[in-house]
């Protein structure tokens, strides 16, 4: 998680930071200590240097040194040699080879910290066992080295606390926000988890809570919307249903009206009314049977059924009936039914419209003397090919995938004809769909619609 990742670089800096000034608070003190150290050598070894006792020193060097508060001592040494006659002189060994004494505060000098003891010496004379001063300071104590090494470890420690900080405060913090997270995601699906383990009556449990009740909200809701779709989807079943017998009689009776001889008056007025409440009922009857198919398949039904239906004998029903209304409308509709039995397992009604879809789709939008084909024939591997194939105006490149979209109708197609709901070729997709058969929407050669059909037979 990104709050993850901030939170530990966060933690880290501020650890490195607390580590840095506890590192350099303490190097600030060690140069100030010893700053201090350096002027308070200087300032003892002039006085020294200004001491009257000091003239004694030749007379018995073996024996000189000079006492100061806090365990200091001022022994002499010779210049030349760098070598005391007092028994308890510390070495002055680095200074050999050639070493000069450094500057000390304008004085010649030179301090040094060995682990015995500090060491600053000052030079009062050319030559002699006394021609060379020399501070000695007391070994460190063990406070002095338990300080030293405690202030290391307050400083690792402190580093070492502010990173398991992490783990004991920002980690069981990270914990709830993930759950929180997976809660949210889950608000309004059945997955809704409970509250998380770790309640503490925070804003966090806040924020859950007021996910829960959103929950709760959605799922009521949704309940209801649910019902109210179902109610409104029978609703629209019966209604489709119900519609059906009607519209065939009345298709039924105007068929039977265009076709009593008449005066040419007569006909001549009524025949267009006629003509044109007959292309109504076609629409009002594939419209119904649409709409009724289109609820059932939102609720998931499937048009797959265990006994084998004969397509050969589908097609040509459908044919049948619909080829009295293209001639009516002085469109050819040919077609050619493949004399092997094509067999498969969907429901009659299902492959039924499928069929009167493609071809009503056509009947729509060819002009008076387009013609229509339909072939079914057999091809290997036990596969069928259903084509349907027109010479109308066709389809815009741009719009051929969408074609098998629900409720599309391309521009074109509206300015033809603003009547159309787009659910004809929809269902038709989604039926072949469920029936495992693939469609392919494509230009005709003659620059109309081809739709084709295959699938598995048996």
């Amino acid at each position: 998680m990104r709050v993850a990742r901030s939170l530990s670089l966060r933690i880290l800096l501020v650890a490195l930071v607390a580590a840095g000034a506890g590192f350099a608070g303490t190097v600030g003190v060690v140069g100030a200590l010893r700053w201090a150290v350096a002027r308070l050598a200087v300032r003892t070894l002039q006085e020294a240097a200004e001491d009257p006792r000091l003239a004694r020193c030749d007379l018995r060097p073996e024996a000189w040194f000079l006492a100061r508060a806090g365990g200091l001592r001022v022994y002499a040494y010779d210049a030349e040699s760098l070598r005391s006659y007092h028994p308890l002189a510390p070495s002055l060994s680095q200074l050999k080879g050639g070493q000069s004494p450094a500057r000390v505060g304008g004085t010649q000098g030179l301090i040094r910290r060995p682990v015995s003891g500090a060491v600053a010496v000052l030079r009062v004379a050319a030559r002699g066992p006394c021609s060379l001063l020399a501070l000695a300071w007391p070994p460190r104590s063990r406070t002095e080295y338990l300080w030293l090494i405690g202030t290391g470890v307050v400083s690792v420690v402190s580093t070492g606390v502010a990173m398991l900080g992490f783990w004991f405060v920002v980690r069981p913090f990270l914990h709830r926000v993930k759950a929180l997270d997976k809660a949210a995601e889950a608000v309004g699906r059945p997955g809704f988890g409970q509250r998380p383990a770790e309640e503490g009556g925070d804003e966090l449990d806040s924020i859950f809570e007021s996910l829960a009740r959103a929950h709760i909200r959605i799922e009521r809701d949704g309940r209801r919307l649910a019902s109210r779709l179902k109610s409104l989807q029978e609703h629209l079943t019966h209604v489709a249903h119900d519609l059906r017998t009607p519209l065939a009689s009345l298709q039924a009776h105007i068929e039977e009206a265009l076709d009593v001889p008449g005066r040419a008056e007569a006909s001549a007025v009524l025949q267009p009314a006629l003509e044109a409440a007959l292309r109504d009922c076609v629409y009002m009857a594939g419209l119904c049977e649409n709409l009724r198919l289109a609820s059932q398949l939102q609720e998931g039904w499937s048009p797959v059924q265990s006994q084998p239906v004969a397509l050969n004998g589908v097609v040509r029903r459908v044919l049948e009936r619909l080829s009295h209304y293209a001639r009516r409308r002085s469109i050819g509709l040919d077609y050619a039914i493949s004399e092997t039995t094509v067999q498969v397992y969907c429901e009659p009604f299902a492959c039924e419209q499928v069929v009167a879809n493609l071809v009503e789709n056509a009947l729509n939008h060819l002009p008076t003397g387009g013609r229509i084909g339909v072939v079914l024939d057999v091809e290997e591997a036990q596969r069928f090919r259903l084509t349907v194939v027109d010479d109308g105006p066709g389809v815009a490149p741009a719009a051929m995938e969408q074609l098998s979209q629900r409720t599309f109708r391309s521009e074109e197609a509206r300015a033809r004809d603003p009547r159309g709901s787009g659910l004809g070729l929809a269902i038709v997709n989604v039926l072949c769909e469920r029936c495992g058969w693939t469609v392919t929407f494509s230009q005709a050669a003659g620059g109309g619609l081809q739709v084709v059909i295959e699938g598995h037979i048996g």
